[in-house]
């Protein structure tokens, strides 16, 4: 995979979701909760493991949330994506 990109304002339409689930397979997902950041907010470490058919392909992660703080693929920061 080459690129990741973010959405923040569309949502995942049918066809994207047929798309990605033809690339993607075995999809892992680790989630750390902390819920000691105060009543209205938590802060949370998701890890996101997956298999692509198509190395070198793209795709995108539908992100509905306050904020990302960081992002890697494969090791590789991608701040600029953000």
């Amino acid at each position: 995979m080459e690129l990741l990109e973010i959405k923040r304002e569309e949502r995942l339409t049918r066809e994207e979701a047929a798309e990605r689930g033809a690339l993607l397979s075995n999809l892992r997902y680790d989630v750390s909760l902390d819920q000691t950041t105060g009543p209205d907010a938590y802060g949370c470490e998701v890890v996101i493991r997956f298999r692509c058919s198509s190395p070198g392909a793209s795709t995108f992660l539908d992100f509905v949330g306050g904020s990302i703080e960081s992002a890697s693929l494969n090791g590789r920061e991608l701040l600029g994506s953000i």
